[in-house]
């Protein structure tokens, strides 16, 4: 059993959980309640993303409930903000169990100029080189060596199989963009 925390859904009450998220991209955003005739069935979830925020209302009353609903797919840079509002117009109990983000398999890192990785679940990571033109791209390490390197177009492929688990940084030598990756097997 889930412990939980509920209110009357009034104007003024509110639920809140924050999260920072290390890696930027679209999460999908899960919310478990325990629905009950007490429920409010119209219970606010304003989701704070990259885009600003968006408002989702959910039956807590009749449906959904002991399982995981999703609230939708949002984008987040850094950090994740989701509270649940009472309301004038709604009556009933609102409850705040668990929110969760689930991300799309192979979680997406966006630099700030454009170049982006894909780790996969096979301990690689798959680099988007936003330039047409042949391109190098170098991997460094936390000492600032350089440990490998790769040249390709579009999608390209990295395996640091030999290195040690760590974190090491990916330079797109034309632009001159990083990318910090952090590699665990």
């Amino acid at each position: 059993m889930m412990n939980c925390a509920t209110a009357e859904a009034e104007q003024g009450r509110t639920a809140s959980w924050v999260s920072m998220i290390p890696v930027y991209g679209n999460f999908t955003v899960n919310s478990w309640w325990t629905s009950g005739n007490d429920r409010s069935s119209s219970v606010c979830y304003r989701i704070y993303h990259s885009g600003g925020h968006t408002d989702i209302y959910a039956d807590q009353h009749g449906s959904g409930g002991s399982e995981w609903v999703s609230l939708g797919s949002y984008s987040f840079n850094g950090e994740c903000s989701i509270q649940i509002l009472g309301s004038e117009s709604s009556s009933g109990v609102m409850v705040a169990d668990a929110v969760k983000l689930v991300p799309p398999l192979g979680v997406q890192q966006y630099g700030s100029t454009g170049l982006s990785v894909v780790q996969n679940p096979a301990a690689s990571f798959t680099i988007h080189l936003p330039s047409s033109v042949e391109t190098d791209v170098l991997f460094y390490n936390l000492a600032g060596r350089k440990v490998s390197s790769i040249t390709g177009t579009g999608l390209v492929q990295w395996t640091p199989a030999d290195l040690p688990c760590g974190v090491y940084f990916a330079v797109e030598s034309n632009r001159l963009q990083s990318i910090k990756l952090v590699y665990i097997r």
